[in-house]
């Protein structure tokens, strides 16, 4: 898979110092809860194994929902390394579900059926932290070489065949096997528990904590908090080994830090989710704002005055009230252009907008460019004869600006107006607005123009000289 580097610049955002002073906060809370707990360790609190299976469950629920987001973000930006990662949260939730189901005393009746080993739920509960521990530490190493070495993606997907393969080969022994010869006969196992497969995961861990330390500099949010997972399971291992026998104050506060270090990167991917969707949200704002902007003259563009016309008009028939166009055309614009050059005839396009738009007065009225050299301006509410008084109001505008033509004088427009008849359509409106143009163009240019039916127009209608 080839990386998109301008989604993974979107997705993953660079780290502040202040984040990573944060996170050391966090491991050092941890710490201290620790050494608290430390003198008190051994005390029962009784046997509850529906808070036990709360705990558990919970820590199911968040590595797996930990891994989905972590599968969809790698497909999406095409990172291999955020793969390994997730694949080594799902290998974690997988294995914590026979291993809550296996659990010394926790349903024995299945435990008896399936044949399990005494020893399983130790076994799986090695396996859930050393691949959680592996594909943590594989994400690490390949994200620092995942935009410059083109074999880790290679080196990547053989980490998840090699954790995929593992649950499948593993998971069975786990609970199979039999019992080690350091089995105590309560069916624990803290014995080898403490003398093999607590230094493994440990030093897993450590390894991780390290690497997180020393790519701190150039690690964004998500890898700073990899530190912290490892950190937390860190911690766990010292409460389980202090604990002395389940249920004590040590032990349920293990199962709590374990709990936290699974739901630390889920913690993370749900507010680096809520700055993607910001982003999303105000990229599409001002994505829309470009698509209904011309971009020379600032003015709303043709795809936005049709959108707007079509509004403006169906208000104008559900309401029986009048509506006008205006549509300018400046004089001799291709001879500016030819005397003064592109350059300056852009200078003059926008200098016309801003006259138009200064022109148009009342909030309701709408002012676009309609192409190339022509803008139009909607007048709802508006007669033929306050129509023509808002093109005049334009020309005169325009004539103030003060751009010399190459013909000697100033730079002009010309306007042609129109009002909306009784049963018309808007189509027919904006034909006779460019017919009423094309009038004023041929009397002569630099004047407006008005549209009259052929007809008389019935007393009540748009062409009523009534005050706008």
């Amino acid at each position: 898979m080839k990386t998109s580097l301008d989604t993974v610049d979107v997705i993953e955002r660079t780290s502040a110092n202040g984040e990573f002073r944060r996170i050391t906060r966090y491991g050092l809370s941890l710490v201290v809860v620790s050494l608290l707990i430390t003198p008190v360790a051994t005390i029962a609190l009784g046997v509850s194994y529906p808070l036990f299976a709360m705990l558990l469950a919970a820590s199911i629920m968040a590595a797996a929902i930990t891994a989905l987001l972590l599968l969809v973000q790698a497909r999406a930006v095409r990172s291999v390394p955020t793969a390994v990662l997730g694949a080594g949260f799902a290998y974690a939730a997988a294995t914590m579900v026979p291993y809550a189901l296996l659990y010394h005393g926790m349903f024995p009746g299945l435990a008896d059926a399936l044949h399990a080993s005494p020893s399983a739920h130790g076994y799986l509960w090695f396996l859930w932290h050393a691949a959680l521990l592996i594909g943590l530490l594989a994400y690490q190493w390949l994200r620092l070489g995942e935009r410059s070495d083109p074999t880790a993606a290679v080196r990547g997907r053989l980490v998840i065949a090699g954790l995929t393969l593992s649950y499948i080969v593993l998971t069975p022994l786990a609970i199979w096997l039999p019992a080690p010869s350091l089995t105590l006969d309560d069916g624990s196992w803290a014995p080898a528990l403490a003398s093999f497969m607590v230094p493994i995961v440990v030093l897993l861990a450590a390894a991780s904590v390290i690497e997180t330390f020393r790519s701190r500099k150039r690690a964004s949010v998500l890898d700073l908090w990899m530190g912290i997972v490892a950190f937390g399971v860190i911690v766990e291992m010292y409460l389980t080994l202090i604990s002395g026998a389940p249920f004590t104050i040590a032990w349920y506060s293990s199962r709590a830090v374990a709990l936290l270090a699974t739901s630390a990167i889920l913690a993370v991917l749900l507010v680096q989710a809520a700055h993607i969707y910001t982003d999303l949200i105000e990229r599409a704002e001002v994505l829309e704002g470009e698509a209904h902007t011309d971009t020379l003259t600032g003015l709303p563009n043709r795809r936005r005055f049709d959108e707007e016309f079509a509004r403006a008009f169906g208000s104008a028939i559900r309401r029986s009230s009048p509506i006008g166009v205006a549509i300018i055309d400046i004089d001799h614009f291709k001879n500016y252009n030819d005397a003064f050059g592109h350059q300056a005839g852009d200078i003059a396009l926008r200098r016309i907008a801003e006259a138009i738009a200064e022109s148009v007065e009342r909030s309701g009225d709408f002012a676009a460019r309609y192409g190339g050299e022509e803008f139009v301006v909607i007048l709802e509410d508006t007669t033929l004869a306050g129509a023509a008084g808002v093109g005049e109001r334009i020309r005169s505008a325009v004539l103030e600006a003060g751009i010399p033509s190459p013909n000697g004088g100033l730079l002009s427009v010309s306007v042609g107006v129109a009002a909306r008849l009784p049963g018309s359509t808007g189509e027919a409106l904006l034909r006779q607005a460019d017919a009423a143009l094309y009038d004023a163009k041929n009397a002569g240019r630099n004047r407006v123009a008005t549209w009259r039916s052929p007809e008389s127009a019935p007393i009540g209608s748009a062409y009523d000289d009534a005050p706008f």
